[in-house]
């Protein structure tokens, strides 16, 4: 079962007619792993749980590992896609759900000690929402956490957003850029055409 089942769940949902996201694929799960894999990381959080691509990715690569992931959760698939997750990993994922953009700073106040080792932000992608997301989000950050925007790729209206967020905390130096990735290889600067694409940095302290 594993990720051919929550894939099964996307491509039932949108047989159906019904309002779905896509999910990661193999270069950007494989990345998202080696995340989770790397030493001294034991717990994640996520902005966009969906299908529970990039939950599986993290939570499989490592048994240290746990993930939070604040996600609306509406979707068809949504209750189905957090039920295999916890069956495939009992204890290791907990899903906040709700609008991102209370639920993040709800979190960092009922929970003022908490830091995560990572964070993968691929929720709101507009403009707005996803700088929201970043800027939320730093509060449960250390200087050493890794950070990862999801769909640097301007050329596409999903990725005008977060990249535009992920340019103007560069350019207010509130996050020192590491990395682009495109196609799950490393690159001085993402072009057109990329079937996916991301940046990784760290929060500026």
């Amino acid at each position: 079962m594993a990720l051919h089942y929550l894939e099964s769940l996307l491509r039932e949902t949108r047989t159906a007619g019904e309002p779905f996201e896509g999910g990661a694929d193999e270069a950007e799960l494989a990345y998202l792993a080696s995340i989770a894999a790397r030493p001294g990381t034991r717990s994640i959080c996520e902005v966009g749980f969906n299908a529970g691509f990039s939950s599986w990715a993290f939570l499989g690569a490592s048994p240290n590992v746990t993930v939070h992931s604040f996600d609306l959760a509406n979707y068809a698939y949504s209750a189905a896609a957090k039920t295999h997750i916890d069956e495939l990993f009992p204890g290791r994922h907990t899903l906040i759900e709700g609008d991102s953009h209370s639920t993040i700073t709800g979190f960092a106040t009922a929970h003022p000690d908490v830091r995560f080792d990572a964070i993968f932000v691929d929720g709101d992608h507009s403009v707005e929402g996803a700088r929201a997301d970043l800027t939320d989000l730093r509060a449960l950050a250390r200087p050493d956490t890794v950070v990862v925007m999801d769909d640097i790729m301007p050329w596409l209206w999903y990725g005008e957003g977060p990249t535009r967020a992920w340019q103007d905390a560069l350019d207010e130096g509130s996050v020192l850029h590491t990395a682009y990735y495109q196609d799950g290889r490393t690159v001085d600067a993402v072009r057109e055409p990329a079937d996916r694409a991301w940046a990784e940095g760290r929060y500026s302290f």
